[in-house]
Protein backbone atom coordinates (compact mmCIF):
# COMPACT_ATOMS: atom_id res chain seq x y z
CA UNK A 1 0.00 0.00 0.00
CA UNK A 2 0.86 3.39 -0.72
CA UNK A 3 0.54 5.65 2.18
CA UNK A 4 -0.68 9.27 2.05
CA UNK A 5 0.86 12.39 4.27
CA UNK A 6 -2.13 13.31 7.32
CA UNK A 7 -3.57 9.55 6.65
CA UNK A 8 -4.22 7.63 9.45
CA UNK A 9 -3.08 3.27 8.93
CA UNK A 10 -3.90 -0.03 10.65
CA UNK A 11 -0.90 -1.96 10.80
CA UNK A 12 -0.52 -5.72 11.36
CA UNK A 13 1.12 -8.83 10.55
CA UNK A 14 1.45 -12.40 11.81
CA UNK A 15 3.97 -15.00 12.52
CA UNK A 16 4.60 -16.95 9.52
CA UNK A 17 2.68 -20.20 9.62
CA UNK A 18 1.01 -18.88 13.05
CA UNK A 19 4.05 -19.20 14.90
CA UNK A 20 4.32 -17.72 18.13
CA UNK A 21 7.16 -14.15 17.76
CA UNK A 22 7.00 -13.49 21.26
CA UNK A 23 8.39 -16.77 23.87
CA UNK A 24 9.03 -14.71 26.70
CA UNK A 25 8.51 -10.90 28.55
CA UNK A 26 11.78 -9.84 27.11
CA UNK A 27 10.44 -10.34 23.78
CA UNK A 28 7.54 -8.19 24.06
CA UNK A 29 9.80 -5.65 26.03
CA UNK A 30 12.33 -5.60 22.95
CA UNK A 31 9.52 -5.14 20.28
CA UNK A 32 7.90 -2.38 22.55
CA UNK A 33 11.47 -0.73 22.87
CA UNK A 34 11.25 -0.61 19.48
CA UNK A 35 8.25 1.19 18.39
CA UNK A 36 9.27 4.18 20.77
CA UNK A 37 13.15 4.13 19.80
CA UNK A 38 13.16 3.43 16.12
CA UNK A 39 10.77 6.43 15.39
CA UNK A 40 13.23 9.07 14.46
CA UNK A 41 15.39 9.52 11.76
CA UNK A 42 18.02 9.84 14.25
CA UNK A 43 20.64 6.55 14.00
CA UNK A 44 19.75 4.73 16.97
CA UNK A 45 21.36 1.62 19.19
CA UNK A 46 18.68 -0.18 21.33
CA UNK A 47 21.60 -0.48 23.92
CA UNK A 48 22.40 3.42 24.42
CA UNK A 49 18.84 4.71 23.66
CA UNK A 50 17.86 6.67 26.26
CA UNK A 51 13.94 5.71 27.10
CA UNK A 52 13.46 8.40 29.35
CA UNK A 53 14.40 11.03 26.67
CA UNK A 54 11.45 12.48 24.63
CA UNK A 55 11.89 12.19 20.82
CA UNK A 56 11.10 15.94 19.34
CA UNK A 57 7.89 16.11 17.20
CA UNK A 58 9.39 17.13 14.83
CA UNK A 59 12.30 13.81 14.50
CA UNK A 60 9.56 11.28 14.65
CA UNK A 61 8.87 9.41 11.78
CA UNK A 62 5.20 8.83 12.49
CA UNK A 63 2.49 9.24 15.00
CA UNK A 64 1.73 6.02 16.84
CA UNK A 65 -1.86 6.01 18.61
CA UNK A 66 -2.31 2.73 20.38
CA UNK A 67 -0.89 -0.72 19.57
CA UNK A 68 -1.20 -4.47 21.44
CA UNK A 69 1.09 -7.31 21.18
CA UNK A 70 -0.08 -10.95 20.94
CA UNK A 71 1.46 -14.05 21.16
CA UNK A 72 1.57 -14.69 17.27
CA UNK A 73 0.11 -11.33 16.05
CA UNK A 74 1.04 -7.40 16.70
CA UNK A 75 -1.44 -4.58 15.55
CA UNK A 76 -0.71 -1.35 16.04
CA UNK A 77 -2.26 2.26 14.30
CA UNK A 78 -0.43 5.30 13.41
CA UNK A 79 -0.82 8.74 11.53
CA UNK A 80 2.16 9.18 8.67
CA UNK A 81 3.80 12.35 8.42
CA UNK A 82 5.51 11.46 5.67
CA UNK A 83 5.09 8.62 3.86
CA UNK A 84 9.05 7.74 2.92
CA UNK A 85 9.55 7.85 6.79
CA UNK A 86 6.41 5.46 7.48
CA UNK A 87 7.67 3.31 5.53
CA UNK A 88 11.09 3.53 7.00
CA UNK A 89 10.10 3.04 10.47
CA UNK A 90 8.11 0.23 9.58
CA UNK A 91 11.04 -1.52 8.56
CA UNK A 92 13.10 -0.78 11.31
CA UNK A 93 10.64 -1.83 13.67
CA UNK A 94 10.21 -6.03 11.82
CA UNK A 95 13.39 -6.48 10.63
CA UNK A 96 14.95 -4.83 13.65
CA UNK A 97 12.83 -7.57 15.53
CA UNK A 98 13.47 -10.31 13.23
CA UNK A 99 17.31 -10.28 13.70
CA UNK A 100 16.75 -9.45 17.36
CA UNK A 101 14.68 -13.30 17.81
CA UNK A 102 16.37 -14.98 15.37
CA UNK A 103 19.67 -14.62 17.53
CA UNK A 104 18.44 -14.70 20.60
CA UNK A 105 16.95 -18.13 19.45
CA UNK A 106 19.36 -19.48 16.76
CA UNK A 107 16.79 -19.85 14.19
CA UNK A 108 17.08 -18.27 10.55
CA UNK A 109 14.50 -17.44 7.73
CA UNK A 110 11.96 -14.88 8.42
CA UNK A 111 9.91 -14.42 11.12
CA UNK A 112 6.95 -12.43 9.99
CA UNK A 113 3.91 -13.77 7.45
CA UNK A 114 5.72 -11.20 4.74
CA UNK A 115 5.64 -7.79 4.97
CA UNK A 116 3.66 -5.89 7.85
CA UNK A 117 0.71 -5.11 6.31
CA UNK A 118 -1.41 -1.82 6.27
CA UNK A 119 -4.99 -0.66 6.09
CA UNK A 120 -6.13 3.07 5.14
CA UNK A 121 -8.49 4.03 8.11
CA UNK A 122 -10.42 6.77 6.18
CA UNK A 123 -13.25 8.55 8.98
CA UNK A 124 -13.21 9.45 11.86
CA UNK A 125 -15.52 6.84 12.80
CA UNK A 126 -13.52 4.01 11.39
CA UNK A 127 -10.72 5.07 13.48
CA UNK A 128 -12.72 4.73 17.20
CA UNK A 129 -13.66 1.62 15.66
CA UNK A 130 -10.34 0.17 14.50
CA UNK A 131 -8.86 1.38 18.27
CA UNK A 132 -11.44 -0.48 20.29
CA UNK A 133 -10.91 -3.65 18.07
CA UNK A 134 -7.07 -3.46 18.47
CA UNK A 135 -7.68 -2.82 22.47
CA UNK A 136 -10.16 -5.59 22.61
CA UNK A 137 -7.61 -8.44 21.47
CA UNK A 138 -6.49 -9.82 24.32
CA UNK A 139 -10.18 -10.41 25.48
CA UNK A 140 -9.55 -13.89 23.42
CA UNK A 141 -7.44 -15.17 26.47
CA UNK A 142 -9.56 -14.50 28.93
CA UNK A 143 -13.46 -14.79 27.56
CA UNK A 144 -12.49 -16.81 24.21
CA UNK A 145 -16.28 -16.67 23.36
CA UNK A 146 -16.39 -12.53 23.60
CA UNK A 147 -16.33 -12.63 19.55
CA UNK A 148 -19.63 -14.81 18.94
CA UNK A 149 -21.37 -13.96 22.15
CA UNK A 150 -19.98 -10.58 23.39
CA UNK A 151 -18.78 -9.70 26.73
CA UNK A 152 -20.75 -10.91 29.64
CA UNK A 153 -19.34 -9.48 32.59
CA UNK A 154 -18.26 -5.95 32.00
CA UNK A 155 -16.48 -5.41 35.12
CA UNK A 156 -14.41 -8.94 34.36
CA UNK A 157 -13.90 -7.67 31.12
CA UNK A 158 -11.87 -4.37 31.95
CA UNK A 159 -10.16 -5.56 34.58
CA UNK A 160 -8.77 -7.89 31.96
CA UNK A 161 -7.71 -5.53 29.19
CA UNK A 162 -6.41 -2.75 31.78
CA UNK A 163 -4.17 -5.52 33.24
CA UNK A 164 -3.21 -6.93 29.82
CA UNK A 165 0.89 -5.75 29.86
CA UNK A 166 1.36 -5.93 26.63
CA UNK A 167 -1.53 -3.11 25.13
CA UNK A 168 -1.73 0.85 25.18
CA UNK A 169 -5.08 0.66 26.92
CA UNK A 170 -3.78 1.67 30.11
CA UNK A 171 -1.87 4.60 28.31
CA UNK A 172 -4.28 6.05 26.30
CA UNK A 173 -6.95 6.05 28.91
CA UNK A 174 -4.22 8.12 31.18
CA UNK A 175 -4.12 5.80 34.13
CA UNK A 176 -0.04 5.35 33.06
CA UNK A 177 2.27 7.06 31.28
CA UNK A 178 3.58 5.86 27.74
CA UNK A 179 6.76 7.80 25.43
CA UNK A 180 5.80 6.42 22.49
CA UNK A 181 2.33 7.44 21.75
CA UNK A 182 1.61 10.68 20.27
CA UNK A 183 -0.78 12.09 23.15
CA UNK A 184 -2.08 15.56 21.07
CA UNK A 185 -3.14 13.27 17.95
CA UNK A 186 -5.07 10.92 20.38
CA UNK A 187 -6.48 13.74 22.21
CA UNK A 188 -7.88 15.63 19.08
CA UNK A 189 -9.89 12.49 18.03
CA UNK A 190 -10.42 11.37 21.66
CA UNK A 191 -11.23 14.04 23.65
CA UNK A 192 -12.38 12.53 26.56
CA UNK A 193 -10.23 9.33 26.17
CA UNK A 194 -11.37 7.37 29.51
CA UNK A 195 -14.49 7.23 28.08
CA UNK A 196 -13.08 4.68 25.51
CA UNK A 197 -13.25 1.87 27.76
CA UNK A 198 -16.97 1.48 28.14
CA UNK A 199 -17.59 2.35 24.74
CA UNK A 200 -15.42 -0.28 23.14
CA UNK A 201 -17.26 -3.08 25.62
CA UNK A 202 -20.36 -1.68 24.50
CA UNK A 203 -20.06 -3.34 21.11
CA UNK A 204 -22.05 -5.64 19.60
CA UNK A 205 -21.48 -9.36 18.45
CA UNK A 206 -22.85 -8.13 14.83
CA UNK A 207 -20.97 -5.04 14.89
CA UNK A 208 -17.74 -7.34 14.86
CA UNK A 209 -19.41 -9.75 12.42
CA UNK A 210 -19.93 -6.55 9.92
CA UNK A 211 -17.16 -4.69 10.42
CA UNK A 212 -14.01 -4.86 7.45
CA UNK A 213 -11.25 -5.10 9.44
CA UNK A 214 -8.64 -7.31 7.61
CA UNK A 215 -8.49 -10.33 9.65
CA UNK A 216 -9.75 -11.46 13.46
CA UNK A 217 -6.78 -12.07 15.97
Amino acid sequence: MRFAEGEFYHIYNRGVDGREIFLKTSDYQRFLDGLLAFNTNCPVTLREFDYGAKIAKNDKLCSLICYVLMKNHVHFVVRCANPENLSKYLQKVFIGYTAFFNEKYRRIGVLFQGGSKSQHIDSDRYIRHIVDYVHLNPLDYFIPEWRNHGVVSIKVAKNKLLDYQYSSLSAFIGTESNSALDFDIIREIFPNPKEVLNSMLEWSTSSLENSDIAWEG
